[in-house]
């Protein structure tokens, strides 16, 4: 099953409008580390956690998220969400940051090579994941890259 193509049609205009902002910044002489900060790039050699086999660790961030009380559609959803939208080093770090210490498990992932930006942006996408007014849409979007 494919995608909405409507969904098509309005990540590409969501896409022409951030680089029609972001080249605005840099032409008014924006500061770049700020553009940077707001609005982070990922580089063509990164690799996305969607294109990744992820099989163990999908499966232990659904068992822990159960394991706190969630449901098994809620845990599905978030295991979703979060390997739609993050970086493989993003994802491992989340999954290894879902209700855990940060502390302890922020310095076994730097000894593994996750760096401290990856981490933090796992720990911001986690942050209100499922409060967030826009989970279903989300988590629909993201279901719906997988059946593709």
């Amino acid at each position: 099953m494919g995608r909405n193509p409507k969904f098509k049609i309005r990540n590409l205009a969501i896409l022409a409008i951030g680089v029609g902002l972001l080249s605005q910044h840099a032409v008014a002489g924006t500061n770049a580390q700020t553009v940077q900060q707001t609005y982070p790039m990922i580089s063509l050699q990164t690799e996305l956690a969607r294109d990744a086999d992820t099989y163990a660790d999908d499966k232990a961030l659904v068992e822990t998220c159960t394991s706190k009380g969630q449901t098994q559609a809620t845990c599905l959803c978030i295991t979703h969400v979060l390997k739609y939208e993050l970086t493989l080093n993003e994802y491992k770090a989340a999954v290894r940051l879902y209700d855990q210490d940060a502390k302890s498990v922020s310095a076994a992932l730097r000894d593994k090579n996750v760096s401290p930006q990856d981490i933090q942006t796992a720990k911001d996408v986690m942050a209100n994941l499922t409060g967030d007014g826009d989970f279903p849409e989300r988590c629909a979007e993201a279901k719906a890259y997988y059946r593709r």
